[in-house]
């Protein structure tokens, strides 16, 4: 399952090393991406950024499934 991970470096509430340790651990497909403006204020502070790639990731989604499929939740 492709995977988007984004962080903000001046996060003060989650540490940054936290985000890059999640990230490592994860498995490919995988894409990082570094924000700005704290653990709140991101997607405001940052809004091009961060919209830019969530909406860049979700076509790369959406291009990348057949016609009428959806990726499958994890078995529980």
């Amino acid at each position: 399952m492709p995977k988007l991970l984004m962080h903000a470096a001046d996060d003060s509430i989650i540490p940054y090393a936290h985000g890059q340790r999640l990230f490592a651990a994860a498995v490919a497909p995988k894409e990082w991406v570094e924000l700005k403006g704290g653990h709140l204020r991101a997607f405001l502070d940052d809004s091009a950024h961060f919209w830019g790639h969530v909406g860049e990731f979700t076509r790369r989604l959406r291009n990348d499934l057949p016609v009428g499929e959806s990726p499958a939740p994890p078995v529980r």
